[in-house]
């Protein structure tokens, strides 16, 4: 595992609840939404994010649920863009973001990955069941409009060829990077590789392994441009430590828990009372869930 000794990822969950119902959300691990919505509250945000400043860690990436059925997300993410280095990243459904937020997140250095669940409108209303295709295509096009980075997330439903082609001409054609990822729900998904690899090994112009389960290509899209395509072999499917704490991302609960694995309802909890006067013990927290994290 090298020389990693702490988490290099921390993702935020803000909410536990979402307008969308995907029925191959995983919810980042935490148990389905019920009719209780849990939103993390900005101050005790920034007392861990304040804590964190200098630790070895590396990103913060802002999730859900939907996070901006928070309405504290967006200060969460101004706040961590003004007050630390940290790569910021945010997974959203644009449900909820007007040209008002898109404005403001173009002056910081986030990068949205936008869900992006089916390319027909008819499909996309299905999958989501209140989501609507043409309003995402809008918000795409106002993110352009602003020069705010994204980039498509989208959950492969099946393994035919046809349908990834699809999914391919599909960025290609309008110049959109995109993440491809297996259902983590679907044990059978473990072999969507087998077709999705050959066919972009075919037509990429470059290929990188990241060693953590991240595989991207390059490929020529429209007007010169060149597209991204990443695709997430996960380690969740081999039970694979090594390449999971190569990833080394934990997740920040809105209970105010951490979660160190996406499979696992094992938490730490955050007793507040005693971190307020003392804040060390918030990376303290970190590094025990680090050193704990031994088994898939």
């Amino acid at each position: 595992m090298g020389d990693i000794n702490f988490w290099k990822i921390l993702r935020v969950l803000t909410t536990n609840t979402c307008n969308y119902q995907c029925s191959f959300c995983h919810n980042e691990g935490q148990e389905k939404p019920s009719d209780k919505r849990i939103n993390l509250k900005f101050d005790d945000y920034k007392i861990i994010i304040d804590s964190l400043e200098n630790s070895p860690l590396k990103e913060v990436h802002f999730s859900g649920g939907e996070p901006f059925m928070n309405p504290e997300t967006l200060k969460m993410i101004l706040y961590t863009n003004d007050t630390t280095d940290f790569e910021l990243g945010c997974a959203t459904n644009t449900t909820f973001l007007s040209e008002e937020t898109i404005k403001q997140l173009a002056n910081t250095r986030i990068k949205l990955n936008i869900q992006f669940p089916a390319i027909k409108d008819t499909e996309f209303a299905n999958i989501t069941k209140s989501g609507d295709l043409s309003k995402v295509l809008g918000k795409i096009e106002l993110l352009k409009k602003h020069n705010v980075e994204f980039g498509l997330n989208h959950v492969l439903q099946s393994d035919s060829s046809k349908s990834i082609e699809n999914i391919i001409d599909f960025v290609t054609n309008n110049g959109l990077s995109i993440k491809l990822l297996p259902d983590l729900n679907n044990i059978n998904n473990v072999n969507l590789k087998n077709s999705i690899f050959p066919l972009l090994d075919s037509i990429a112009i470059k290929k990188i392994d990241k060693g953590t389960g991240a595989l991207k290509w390059w490929i020529s899209g429209s007007n010169n441009t060149e597209v991204a395509i990443m695709y997430i072999d996960s380690p969740c499917f081999y039970s694979d430590i090594i390449t999971c704490k190569r990833f080394s991302e934990v997740r920040l609960l809105p209970s105010l828990n951490l979660q160190t694995c996406i499979k696992k309802n094992e938490l730490i909890e955050f007793d507040f009372e005693i971190i307020e006067n003392n804040k060390s013990l918030i990376v303290d927290k970190f590094q025990v869930s680090w050193n704990s994290f031994t088994s898939c």
